[in-house]
């Protein structure tokens, strides 16, 4: 049985995609482009931003470090947020807000990690194991014998040697990209490795060629519009996001009115803000037991006991602040299904 050990993060976020540890893998999987609509009120938000952060990883993107980004890609994204604010209130630890944000793990491949320390990949039989790098329970499991492989050990290079999914009739030596099986999934290919990402709903797999020849597949949103400057803008009273996934960029749209907010343009880039704003993004700091931060323009102190926590820790993210210390089990506080601020 053939194990990879840890050299670096390797872990395992739905949200953000997982790729074969030191693989390259050509797969952008973008989430369907829907209307604008109005987003849920800032005050329960800006809780559940606190939450995040303070349960947040080093290497997690800005937008779950920081509470002032949370709450402003929040609203941007108006009911398709990244774990929605009921799971979050409703979450009594660390690993439950882990559950909301990134789905859980597998139970076999959490065992398998558990019994063997320091695991990045493996193979189980036929299971390809990746072992979750903060939280074993989030460790992943993937049946090859599924997709017509077997599991095995392949080297990427330098030495670096991973347990993955091979099959010379899907990825022979020749093939190094990713194409579409069928409508609903990509399948791409890498030194003999292969990986097969399902389409999420509302998605489907479309090829595509660069001007040099590249080819690639990913997984595109119905009602699709490409845009070619990331970044953020106002129109009037609208957020025009120009938005990156892999070799594309896609935009979308938020009508800022439609939730009592204007369209504010400030160093950060435009966001969604309070027609009189009274602050502007930016690190969040410890007043006495509260997390304060600028929520969408508008200061707020989120207290961490309320949510579960203990104090309010100024160097809890580094130079920024965090709530430290959540329990195992919230409800001891009384406060697992309170979410507003007073």
């Amino acid at each position: 049985m053939a194990t990879a050990r840890r050299a670096g993060s390797g872990h395992v976020r739905r949200t953000f995609g997982a790729a074969l540890v030191g693989l390259v893998t050509v797969v952008a999987c973008r989430e369907p482009i829907a209307p604008a609509v109005p987003a849920p009120s800032i005050m329960p938000v800006a809780s559940a931003c606190a939450r995040v952060v303070s349960c947040s990883h080093a290497h997690d993107p800005p937008r779950l470090q920081n509470p002032s980004v949370c709450v402003d890609w929040w609203v941007s994204h108006g009911s398709d947020p990244e774990g929605d604010v009921a799971c979050l209130t409703a979450a009594t630890d660390c690993a439950g807000v882990e559950r909301c944000l990134h789905g859980a793990g597998d139970a076999r491949a959490a065992a398998y990690c558990a019994a063997h320390p320091g695991t990045l990949t493996a193979c189980d039989g036929s299971d390809r194991i990746a072992c979750g790098d903060d939280d074993v329970a989030e460790s992943t499991r993937t049946d090859c014998a599924a997709i017509g492989a077997t599991c095995a050990q392949v080297s990427a290079g330098g030495g670096l040697v991973s347990s993955a999914c091979v099959s010379q009739k899907l990825c022979p030596p020749e093939v190094t990209r990713a194409r579409c099986d069928g409508p609903g999934a990509v399948l791409s290919c890498r030194d003999g490795a292969v990986e097969r990402v399902p389409c999420t709903d509302g998605t489907h797999c479309l090829e595509h060629a660069h001007g040099d020849g590249t080819e690639f597949a990913m997984c595109e949103g119905d009602g699709h519009v490409a845009c070619d400057a990331v970044g953020t803008r106002c129109e009037g009273d609208r957020l025009v996001a120009c938005e990156a996934h892999g070799h594309y960029s896609h935009s979308r749209e938020t009508d800022c009115a439609a939730v009592g907010l204007t369209c504010s343009k400030g160093s950060a880039g435009a966001a969604c803000v309070a027609r009189a704003a009274q602050c502007a993004s930016g690190p969040a700091r410890c007043e006495g037991d509260a997390l304060a931060f600028c929520a969408a323009g508008r200061p707020v102190k989120v207290s961490c006991p309320r949510l579960g926590f203990g104090s309010c820790d100024p160097d809890a993210r580094g130079l920024e602040a965090g709530c430290a210390g959540m329990p195992r089990n919230i409800e001891a506080f009384g406060v697992a299904k309170e979410h507003a601020l007073r």
